[in-house]
């Protein structure tokens, strides 16, 4: 009896261990994966609102030299234009949303287009070509209007995509704590209903002892 009662209790005990190491498996991975997409988005987020920033900047240099009629005002152009490449780099990169990838694209044709366009401007300024100038500035703002529409719709899904995985990692969790839960409940019951059993094999015996 005593062997049976050690190896009940064993039973009970390694049933408890094996669920509750399954259990901690499970949300440690759900964890390293959540944090995974997180990362993964907030620099795809942070890339397509950097890219919006400097593309915002690159549209005030060529408004203020159109405005004042320095081209220097364009000196800054190409550093804007650096810093949004690098940002559709990090887009193109991280992006495994055929969605985002999409908008990048058009995002970086779009601001090649512009930057086309500025250079073109330059030219028609000097040559003093107002009707070439006039076709060419609105063609740019077509152009920067195209490509800060993509970084903006970047944005929108992956906050969008944020919300989803924070309600999914949620959802995972909370159901891996239930779960945790009816094992702990159902452990308990089995160690009760182990007890009594052992309990009754050990009574039965001394019953029908004091009953001879």
């Amino acid at each position: 009896i005593g062997g049976q009662i050690r190896l009940a209790i064993l039973s009970v005990i390694s049933f408890y261990i094996a669920i509750s190491a399954y259990s901690y498996i499970q949300l440690t991975q759900i964890t390293a994966e959540y944090n995974d997409i997180l990362h993964k988005t907030v620099k795809l987020e942070a890339a397509a609102k950097d890219a919006a920033w400097y593309l915002s900047q690159s549209a005030s240099a060529l408004r203020g030299s159109l405005l004042t009629g320095d081209q220097k005002e364009l000196d800054s152009y190409p550093i804007y234009s650096a810093k949004v490449d690098s940002s559709i780099e990090v887009l193109l990169d991280l992006a495994a949303d055929p969605e985002v990838k999409r908008y990048a694209e058009q995002m970086e044709a779009g601001k090649n287009a512009y930057s086309a366009s500025v250079y073109a401007i330059e030219r028609w300024q000097k040559e003093k070509n107002t009707q070439a100038l006039a076709a060419e500035v609105q063609k740019s703002n077509e152009k920067i209007s195209q490509a800060m529409k993509a970084a903006e719709a970047i944005e929108k899904i992956e906050n969008e995509e944020l919300l989803h995985k924070s309600r999914e990692n949620y959802e995972k969790t909370d159901r891996i704590k239930t779960d945790l839960l009816g094992v702990n409940v159902f452990t308990v019951l089995l160690g009760l209903g182990l007890a009594a059993g052992i309990s009754r094999r050990i009574s039965r015996p001394i019953q029908q002892l004091a009953a001879a």
